[in-house]
């Protein structure tokens, strides 16, 4: 019973709304994880992609057919975790040095589908082919 609630009215008496604020004890557990927020991300991409490929494949869609889990490819991009490898490949210091955050191969690794194919094209080249290139 970690995750329970309690219900507070709001002070108005009238509107018969109410809020929900946690218990004590679940502010000291986080709702999930890093690697959970990916997984799902990656689990979701997989589920569009394959909706995706299946609506392309077939020439006429029928209507009594179930609907799928149907979103672009582009809508998982991170516009914010692209600019911030952008910045860490820029610097010619930390290139030279190999001295990139982990952060930078484990998210090009474990979830390409939030950078674009150019950022991480540049990401491996950048670190493929050593400090001479």
């Amino acid at each position: 019973m970690g995750r329970e609630s309690e219900e507070k009215e709001t002070g108005d008496g009238f509107s018969g709304s109410r809020t929900i604020s946690p218990s004590p004890s679940s502010l000291s557990q986080p709702a999930c994880t890093v690697e959970e927020v990916i997984n799902l991300l990656r689990h979701l991409y997989s589920l569009s992609w394959s909706a995706n490929k299946r609506n392309d494949d077939s020439a006429m869609i029928l209507l009594d057919q179930p609907r799928h889990f149907n979103v672009p490819t582009d809508e998982f991009i991170s516009k914010k975790m692209t600019n911030k490898l952008a910045q860490q490949l820029q610097d010619p210091l930390v290139l030279a040095s190999r001295a990139l955050p982990t952060w930078c191969g484990d998210f090009t690794y474990s979830a390409p589908m939030l950078f674009p194919f150019e950022t991480r094209n540049l990401f491996f080249s950048c670190t493929a082919f050593g400090t001479s290139r």
